[in-house]
């Protein structure tokens, strides 16, 4: 998946521009400004692939400094893990972090309640800045009062079938339920390919079949998370998993999905719009003739759940205007 170009340059110049031209809302009188003709180094931390790195690194960091010379930003790419969140939370509680983070936004709500974070909304330009944002997409990082970071980019989770099992099945699209598939893959043998067992890998395939986490204001888990659907929901992929429909790797993070599912030995597996981006000619033809993608089936609403990445100013950054700080 390519980067939303607008959307980068646009946070890039508001984090910039919060220092550059304009003073954080605290006391103006005592609070130091940076302007262009001071230099100023961005070490910026990210997750993003290869592609995305070249278009990063050759084209909107370049552009951006064409426009804002004296500002100079590092690159630093990292890997999406749980190794680089504890990093992040050891450099910033010792004000050694990055200064610009490019985080999954589920780390959003801890890392600002932790005081981590440094409240992006304070910025003269930050309500302009969001305007153009669909709105709850900045939700993750509000937290009592102000707002931590910028949405970046969101997605969501699809359920990938290959075209030919269906086929062999008697079927020209994916069944209407997710029960429905799950009777499918026992009659014919079919595998069923989760990625793993951690909430982003396995929930779409629990929602589908009818399980829940809370209620629907999300402000109880008792009764739902706990409640006779879920626990029938994962009953069910758990006897999956022992008929040898699910493959064993599952336990250790899932095995090659993407070609199973190509190539027929799997009837479904879960991916975001990655699975088809990542591919160019010959294997981007070969995917798209070969699976049929659709939403996961709704019991409760959508079944799937969401992802995505957020832009947040580490506690720390010297790009940060305060009273004796840069």
């Amino acid at each position: 998946m390519l980067i939303n170009r607008l959307i980068i340059i646009v946070c890039l110049l508001a984090i910039s521009s919060g220092c550059s031209q304009q003073s954080i809302l605290t006391n103006d009188s005592k609070v130091e400004k940076l302007t262009n003709t001071e230099n100023t180094e961005i070490e910026f931390w990210h997750t993003y692939s290869d592609q995305e790195t070249r278009i990063l690194e050759d084209i909107l960091i370049p552009a951006f400094e064409e426009a804002y010379p004296a500002i100079h930003v590092v690159p630093v790419r990292q890997s999406n893990n749980m190794e680089m969140k504890y990093t992040l939370i050891s450099k910033a509680s010792s004000n050694r972090a990055p200064d610009v983070v490019r985080m999954d936004f589920v780390w959003v709500p801890e890392f600002s309640q932790s005081g981590l974070l440094l409240p992006l909304s304070e910025y003269d330009d930050f309500g302009k800045i969001t305007q153009s944002l669909q709105s709850n997409t900045g939700s993750a990082g509000y937290y009592k009062g102000s707002y931590y970071s910028l949405p970046v980019n969101m997605n969501t989770k699809i359920a990938i079938f290959n075209r030919a099992l269906l086929e062999q099945a008697g079927l020209s699209k994916p069944p209407g339920t997710f029960q429905e598939v799950i009777d499918l893959a026992k009659k014919h043998r079919f595998m069923i390919g989760i990625g793993g067992l951690e909430s982003w890998k396995s929930l779409p395939y629990i929602y589908a079949l009818g399980g829940r986490m809370t209620d629907d204001s999300y402000s109880k888990a008792s009764g739902y998370l706990n409640g006779e659907a879920t626990i029938k929901a994962v009953e069910q992929l758990l006897l999956l998993y022992k008929e040898q429909l699910i493959d064993r790797t599952v336990i250790n993070g899932g095995g090659d999905n993407w070609e199973g599912v190509k190539s027929g030995k799997i009837l479904v597996t879960d991916d975001g719009p990655w699975f088809y981006s990542v591919f160019q000619g010959e294997e981007l033809e070969r995917a798209i003739n070969t699976t049929i993608a659709v939403p996961f089936p709704p019991v409760f609403g959508p079944a799937s759940i969401l992802g995505g990445e957020d832009l947040v100013i580490m506690k720390g950054s010297k790009i940060h205007c305060r009273p004796g700080h840069l």
